[in-house]
Order: C-alpha cells, then sequence, then structure tokens
C-alpha cells in the first residue's frame, strides 16, 4: 500500500504541475482583462510583499512530516501526539510574530508606494495585505495539518486535495471577477479556501490518524533537535523568498503598479519553467540518496548525475529553444502585442536556471553528506546580491534591471560558486558533467530550432500556425535525438523504443 501511495502520488504530483500551469496559461490573461494593469499589479506588487514575511514561517510543516515519518519508522508512534502539540504551541508563538511585523508593514505600505500608487490604490493595498496576514496565520496551522498527512505517506490525499483546490479556485475567480473587478475579492476567496480545506484536512487527520492534542511541557532537546533541522530550513528560505517576491516588490514601488504586471507575466512563465525541472526531480531523484549511501565511487555518483541531467537537459533545452524561436508569436496570442517586453524578461530569467536546474541532482550529494551549510550560505549571498543589483538596476532599466539582476545572482551563486564547491570539496568533474549532458542534445536542438526559425516566418499569427510550427518543432527534435541524440542505454529507458533498439 505505502508503494501504491508512493507511486500514485508521483503520478498527481506531475498532475498537479500541469494544473497549476494550466491555471496560469488560461486565468491569468481573464483576470489582467479584468482587473486591468494597474489594479493587477498592486495585487501581485501586495502579494509578493506577503510572500517575503512568509519567510518566518520556518517550514514547521516539513519539520512535522519530517519527524511523524522518522518515529513511524522507528515503530514510535506514541511520540507524534506529544510532537504535533508542541508544533502547535510553535506555531502559536510563530503567528505572533508574523502578526507583529505585518502590522508594522501595514504601516509603511504608504511610505513604500507613496511615489508610484494613487491614494485610492494604497489604500486598497493596505486592505489587501490585511486579508494577506490573515492567509499567512492560516498557511502555519495549515503546513501542520499537511504535514502530518504527509508524514504518514498519504500523498494521495494530500495531493487530490490541491488538485481539488485548483480546481476550485480557477471557477471561483472566473464567477467572482464576472460579478466585481476588484482583487480584494480575490485574496478573500483565498482566505475561503483555505478555511474550507483546513477544516476537510482536519476531520481526515481524526478518523484516520490516533492523534490527540495534549497538554504538555516542551521537551528542551528535542525544540533543539528540530530547531537544526529548521534554521537552515529558514535560511535557504529567505534566499528563495528574496529571489521570487523582491523583483515585485522594487519594481512596483520604483516603476509603478502597471509595470509589476508586464514582470509577473514572464516570472510566471519562468515559474512554470523551474516546475517542469522539479517534476522530473520529484520521480527520479529519489534513488539518488541509495546510490550516494551504497556506493563512494564517484565515478558512479558523476554517471548518474549525467544519466539524470541528460533528461533534464532534454527537456529544458527544448523549452528554452522553442521560447527562444516561437517566444514572441505565443506572447502575442496569449495576453496580447502589449507584452512584448516579456520575451526578453523571460529568457534573461531562463537560461542561467536552464544551466542550474540540469544539474539539480548534486544537491542531493550534498544532502546525503549532510553539507547544506555552505549551500546555505551561498543562497543567502546570491539573494543580497540580487538584491542591490535589482534595486540599483530597476532605477535605470526598470523590469528588465529585475531579470538582469535576478538572473547574475543566478550565476554567480548556483554556477560559478556553487559548481567551483562541487568540483573542489565534493571533487565532482562538474566541466566533465555538463559536457557529457550537452553532448549531442544542442545539435538537435539547433537543428530543430532553426527549422522552427525558418518556418515561423511563413507559419504565425494564429493559434494553429503556433501548434503547427510546436509539432515541427517536436518531429525534428524526436527524429534527431533518435538518430544522434540519445545513447543505446537511454533510447532503453524508453518503453515504445526499445524494440527498435538494436
Amino acid at each position: 500500500m505505502k508503494l501504491n501511495q508512493v507511486k500514485s502520488g508521483a503520478v498527481l504530483s506531475y498532475l498537479l504541475i500541469i494544473c497549476n500551469s494550466l491555471y496560469g496559461f488560461f486565468i491569468t490573461p481573464y483576470i489582467i482583462g479584468r482587473l486591468g494593469d494597474a489594479e493587477y499589479g498592486v495585487y501581485k506588487s501586495i502579494a509578493a510583499l506577503a510572500g517575503s514575511v512568509m519567510v518566518l514561517d520556518v517550514g514547521l510543516g516539513n519539520t512535522v512530516m519530517r519527524y511523524i515519518a522518522k518515529y513511524r519508522a522507528a515503530n514510535e508512534e506514541y511520540k507524534i501526539s506529544e510532537f504535533v502539540s508542541m508544533s502547535i504551541i510553535q506555531a502559536v508563538l510563530l503567528c505572533i510574530v508574523i502578526a507583529l511585523v505585518s502590522f508594522v508593514i501595514i504601516l509603511l505600505v504608504p511610505y513604500t508606494y507613496a511615489n508610484t500608487f494613487t491614494q485610492l490604490q494604497i489604500k486598497k493595498a493596505q486592505y489587501l495585505f490585511i486579508v494577506f496576514s490573515f492567509n499567512m496565520l492560516l498557511h502555519v496551522f495549515d503546513g501542520i495539518l499537511s504535514g502530518v498527512i504527509t508524514g504518514h505517506n498519504q500523498f494521495v490525499f494530500s495531493n487530490s486535495i490541491k488538485l481539488l483546490r485548483i480546481f476550485i479556485r480557477a471557477m471561483g475567480t472566473v464567477v467572482l471577477l464576472q460579478i466585481t473587478d476588484n482583487s480584494l475579492f480575490m485574496v478573500l476567496l483565498d482566505t475561503a479556501l483555505v478555511l474550507l480545506f483546513m477544516a476537510v484536512e482536519f476531520v481526515y487527520i481524526q478518523r484516520k490518524f490516533p492523534i490527540k492534542i495534549q497538554r504538555i511541557r516542551p521537551d528542551t532537546s528535542l525544540f533543539f533537535e528540530s530547531g537544526k533541522y529548521t534554521v537552515l530550513a529558514f535560511l535557504v528560505s529567505i534566499a528563495y523568498q528574496v529571489g521570487g517576491n523582491l523583483d515585485n516588490v522594487v519594481i512596483g514601488s520604483i516603476s509603478g503598479p502597471a509595470l509589476v504586471t508586464i514582470y509577473s507575466i514572464g516570472l510566471l512563465i519562468y515559474n512554470m519553467f523551474q516546475n517542469l525541472s522539479m517534476g522530473i526531480a520529484g520521480v527520479m531523484l529519489p534513488t539518488v540518496s541509495k546510490v550516494i549511501e551504497n556506493d563512494v565511487n564517484n565515478q558512479n555518483i558523476t554517471n548518474f548525475i549525467v544519466r539524470v541531467g541528460r533528461a533534464q537537459f532534454i527537456l529544458l533545452g527544448a523549452t528554452v529553444t522553442g521560447f527562444i524561436c516561437l517566444g514572441r508569436d505565443f506572447i502575442d496570442l496569449w495576453v496580447g502585442s502589449d507584452y512584448k517586453d516579456v520575451y526578453i524578461i523571460t529568457i534573461i530569467l531562463m537560461l542561467p536556471a536552464m544551466f542550474e536546474l540540469c544539474v539539480n541532482t548534486c544537491m542531493a550529494v550534498l544532502r546525503a553528506k549532510n553539507q547544506t551549510g555552505f549551500f546555505t550560505m551561498v543562497m543567502i549571498l546570491s539573494a543580497v546580491l540580487n538584491a542591490l543589483i535589482t534595486i540599483f538596476a530597476v532605477k535605470h532599466w526598470s523590469y528588465i534591471g529585475a531579470a538582469i539582476g535576478t538572473a547574475l545572482s543566478v550565476i554567480v551563486g548556483n554556477l560559478i560558486v556553487m559548481n567551483i564547491y562541487f568540483s573542489v570539496k565534493m571533487e565532482l568533474p562538474i566541466i566533465r558533467i555538463y559536457g557529457r549532458i550537452l553532448s549531442r542534445i544542442w545539435v538537435c536542438l539547433l537543428i530543430a530550432g532553426g527549422t522552427i526559425w525558418i518556418t515561423s516566418a511563413f507559419l504565425n499569427g494564429s493559434w494553429i500556425m503556433f501548434a503547427i510550427n510546436v509539432l515541427i518543432f517536436c518531429v525534428v527534435y524526436a527524429i534527431g535525438l533518435w538518430l544522434f541524440g540519445l545513447n543505446q542505454s537511454e533510447k532503453l529507458q524508453v518503453p515504445i523504443l526499445r524494440r527498435y533498439v538494436k
């Protein structure tokens, strides 16, 4: 049953990625059309500001999940109720901190956006942040409920709930924006959904698991033990929150809410691109730890990194190449010619990330050897670098400057510093790894990209023409991979190709 939960959960994880992408693809243009650039820009600016505060949630849900899984593996289920009770105490203390920080930010909103927001927009921004703050408080406790469920390996229920939430949110947004063009009601809808599904999760836990909330005296040693696990998560979370939210906050305060809308669309495509990589990693990387633990031979570890990296690059490289060739046409058809700068924003963000993501298996090596401290430090320094460059660059080049700041922080931190660390400290031949990952696949990408670069000059202007170009790219790319790009062992990994491999 556990194996079925894991396999089904993996399938549902892919489905979640697809549904989230479809939600962004279909709902985002509709929301922008109903709200307008200015209202949507205010909404995204405050959503980014609220996301920065969410760093205070130091992965409490992940900690609950980890310790429940640990107790179950050790046949110490009797400790679960005590740990969950202690986690609720931690959540209450955390919520007090979040509430205080949120109160201060609400007071600072008028000063932060004084030069770019109207008085009416500032008032709307404050109301939005109040509701977002309440959502953050709910999120802390929702994380505990989710951690209990996933800690018991109930991946099917957990991911099914997330899928249902996406569907209801999409339908609710469409209906709501037919009635009103006020972004505040969208945030209230999210709040109602969080409350609804928290109730569902709570009932499920009560019926499924024998967990009893009890009065306890917090175990000091356990506080410190779990604290070691959450501190690094907290620091890394700071870096990721800065990378994901800083740009919109800075653009909103310096350039205005309408330009936040343009950048947000590029960021949406970039997040879809990252999720594509995470989907592959989620399915292929669980075996990495076993490979590392059972084999100290660096050559075998290198071979595994290359194998996963080539699978990543086949898909990520195709996405970047296809977007470079067809991105302008796609954006014109999707959101209109007024958003043409989304093309350059997205390319600036995607290119360095592609080379980082195709070797993200190396992070499993760090985790297996318990050497994530250096990575945490690098992520913090990259976040600081991103903040400094972005604040300077946005003043001169607006949202293009924000994209450059994010891209440079990825290049310096993830590509240069971390790859030097992998090479020197982990003794991984990182240059040779990149060479083997890109080997021959880049030629297939060049041929497929060149083909649709030519065909798109004649076939453009409609979704049908765009689909034809995508089909041509896929066919040419697949033929190139079969004839030249893939090696024999890679062809054997694709069931439909096995019978044709000699």
